[in-house]
């Protein structure tokens, strides 16, 4: 089941105090999250891996000189197991790795490669001199250092890796003919130092990795949480609580963006500023909490009048609204007021028992409509104006009808009934 965002804030805290903590805790994150850590972290790792599996190939090759200048009359054989055996079984694991398996499958095949080059070592210098003896031992501590501090493998992979070249390695001395009692148990005292010390190693790394992916995403967490209510609190300063439509100060933010945008592509604007009729009666009549309630009928009423997603609409002020139509004519402008003139009249208000000798106290909605062709050099409030001009008109006209102020045309002074 999907965390909620703040258990996953809690859960992120408590493993970083956790992995924070100076003693040795368990790498293992919980399922969500160790999931989450794979698959941001793995698409690197596999490209780092098989970039040091190269050179891995590449330095187990560069022995052959070794082997050349102290192996002279084994040099071919040694050859043969190196180049011919080892090398394309290690370059086949790089390749795959490469690909991005799974992480089981990533960690497996080098540690795979890891038994190959021990194995192989083991098997060159075995039982030909002291030289040798030596060397395949001090091979061991070299490919678990490698393995683990360099590759860095899953710790449980690398313990794994780190016990069987241990073992190998006391196997190895222990039938070996060339060394003498306290040279073995020198070389299997560095070979056991050299494993716990790659396996703290090893931990450390992986702790700071793991540790690092944790404080990464406890801090897009931080952020994501601080966006979201930097979001929230836009909306609620943008927002009229009562309607839930937009706000004034909204509505000029976003006027003077519509306006902006109609300057530089030469389109046309259109206003339309609505006022309920006979608000004051109504609340005088009803109460505050009807007249609030008739506000919200307006308020959806007009939000479902609209054309298209770039129409805006916002609270003006009392009872007074305002809708802002980017690229309509004066034609589709005045069709959309006629629209929410006959919405609010057919839908009446809000239920309530009115006093059947106050008929005009019912809600209707006064509009004036105006159109402008915004330019440079041209005030964006004059078209509002004159939407305003339009809507004292259809009031004085007798209220519950469209009056339109004209199309101001970019080249015309603005004024009242100019086309």
């Amino acid at each position: 089941m999907a965390l909620s965002s703040i258990e996953s804030g809690e859960l992120v805290a408590k493993e970083v105090a956790r992995l924070e903590s100076g003693t040795f805790r368990w790498l293992r994150l919980p399922a969500g999250l160790e999931q989450r850590y794979e698959e941001v972290t793995a698409p690197v790792r596999a490209r780092r891996m098989w970039l040091e599996g190269l050179f891995c190939v590449l330095i187990y090759n560069s022995f052959l000189l070794c082997d050349f200048l102290l192996f002279p009359r084994e040099f071919f054989h040694f050859f043969i197991v190196r180049v011919c055996l080892a090398t394309p079984l290690g370059l086949l694991v790089v390749w795959k790795v490469k690909s991005s398996p799974s992480r089981q499958v990533r960690e497996s095949l080098i540690l795979f490669a890891c038994a190959i080059c021990a194995v192989s070592t083991l098997y060159l210098y075995s039982n030909i001199n002291a030289v040798s003896s030596a060397f395949a031992v001090t091979d061991l501590l070299l490919i678990m250092l490698f393995t683990n501090a360099g590759i860095r493998l899953k710790l449980l992979y690398a313990t794994a890796s780190t016990a069987m070249c241990v073992t190998l390695g006391i196997g190895y001395v222990g039938v070996d003919r060339w060394l003498s009692g306290p040279q073995k148990v020198e070389s299997l005292t560095i070979l056991l130092a050299g494993a716990v010390l790659s396996l703290i190693t090893n931990y450390g790394v992986e702790r700071g990795e793991r540790l690092n992916f944790l404080l990464r995403l406890r801090s897009e967490m931080q952020s994501e949480e601080l966006a979201e209510a930097n979001h929230h609190l836009r909306q609620i300063s943008n927002e009229d609580r009562l309607t839930r439509l937009s706000n004034r100060r909204h509505f000029e933010e976003v006027y003077r963006l519509v306006w902006d945008q109609a300057v530089l592509r030469s389109t046309c604007v259109s206003v339309l500023m609505i006022d309920i009729d006979n608000f004051k009666l109504l609340n005088d009549t009803y109460g505050h909490a009807y007249g609030d309630a008739v506000l919200r009928r307006v308020a959806t009423l007009l939000g479902e009048s609209l054309r298209v997603r770039g129409d805006f609409v916002a609270r003006y002020g009392g009872e007074e609204f305002v809708v802002v139509l980017p690229s309509c004519s004066v034609e589709a402008a005045t069709m959309v007021a006629e629209r929410i003139r006959k919405l609010v009249e057919i839908a009446g208000s809000p239920a309530t028992d009115p006093d059947p000798n106050i008929k005009h106290a019912w809600s209707t909605v006064s509009c004036g409509v105006a159109t402008g062709w915004p330019r440079n050099g041209v005030e964006r409030e004059e078209l509002i104006r004159l939407a305003d001009s339009a809507l004292y008109q259809a009031k004085a006209e007798g209220r519950n009808r469209v009056c339109v102020a004209g199309e101001v045309l970019a080249s015309a002074t603005f004024a009242p009934g100019s086309l």
